[in-house]
């Protein structure tokens, strides 16, 4: 029924125009001659008409990435929020991650349900702050809207990842929260009310640039014979331009698929095999 549930939003969503900054990937092919990109977008960071309101678009967005997590944590289902947020693990940066933009969905999604008169929109974003006079609770949010198209953005790719999700997932969704972070600019919950917790941000290791990707799918492979180092030999250079892009790269290896981030090879392109093969490809999402 939960896998149901999250099937009809997720249609929802992919037929209703809801606009979100998703990663761009571009097929992309590299040969001696140069390279040879296909402008065919798997998944587009926007340019939709945004047809379906705010609120219902928030509550649906919410709703999905709420089932995702009851469905993989059976015991949290029917909890409330404060328990389900403390049962989450959060003890990589993809953890937190989706830890927190469940949290910042949630105190969102709570006020639309109780008081909506205390939400203010504009050009800029949505802003509330009032004290809960019953629980003595002060609810405080100032956010952009382009973080929060970021934050559904990530709450969808998160409810399609099937667990374990893979290392290349992982990252993205990491990247991408630590992007839409700054574009909380205050923000004090319950958690924050009564345990003094702030919003956490997150930690990455090396700076992934997700917001467009070209994806070489013809990876040309040379193994060093005196050690562990594989060379990606047809690297795709990024133009100057786009500095912003990254690079990544498809590899059929021992009868697996990999997808490496060309931030993690070195400046020669190469990276050790034991690294090359931690980036299995177990989720085919983005």
């Amino acid at each position: 029924m939960n896998n149901n549930f999250r099937s009809e939003i997720l249609n929802f969503i992919s037929t209703g125009g809801i606009k979100l900054h998703y990663p761009e990937i571009t097929s992309t092919t590299v040969t001696h001659e140069g390279s040879s990109t296909e402008h065919r977008i798997r998944i587009s960071i926007g340019g939709e008409q945004v047809i379906t309101g705010f609120f219902i678009k928030h509550i649906l967005t919410h709703s999905l990435l709420d089932a995702a997590l009851d469905s993989e944590n059976p015991e949290i289902e029917n909890k409330s929020f404060m328990e389900k947020y403390n049962s989450l693990p959060s003890g990589t940066s993809f953890e937190s991650a989706t830890k927190e933009t469940y949290r910042i969905l949630t105190l969102i999604r709570n006020v639309i349900t109780h008081n909506k008169s205390k939400l203010e929109e504009s050009e800029n974003g949505i802003k509330f702050s009032y004290k809960q006079h019953q629980k003595n609770n002060m609810l405080t949010i100032r956010i952009s809207w382009k973080c929060l198209a970021i934050l559904y953005a990530i709450a969808v790719i998160r409810s399609k990842l099937n667990p374990p999700a893979d290392r290349y997932h992982q990252l993205i969704i990491s990247a991408m929260y630590a992007s839409a972070f700054p574009g909380v600019y205050e923000f004090s919950d319950v958690q924050h009310s009564k345990s003094g917790i702030p919003l956490q941000q997150v930690t990455l290791d090396r700076g992934i640039k997700w917001r467009r990707r070209y994806r070489v799918t013809n990876t040309v492979l040379n193994f060093s014979p005196t050690d562990n180092m594989v060379k990606i030999t047809n690297r795709h250079r990024i133009h100057p331009e786009e500095s912003w892009a990254g690079d990544e790269y498809l590899v059929f290896l021992d009868e697996q698929h990999y997808l490496v981030p060309g931030e993690f090879l070195d400046e020669n392109g190469e990276i050790c095999k034991s690294e090359l093969v931690s980036w299995r490809r177990l989720n085919e999402v983005i």
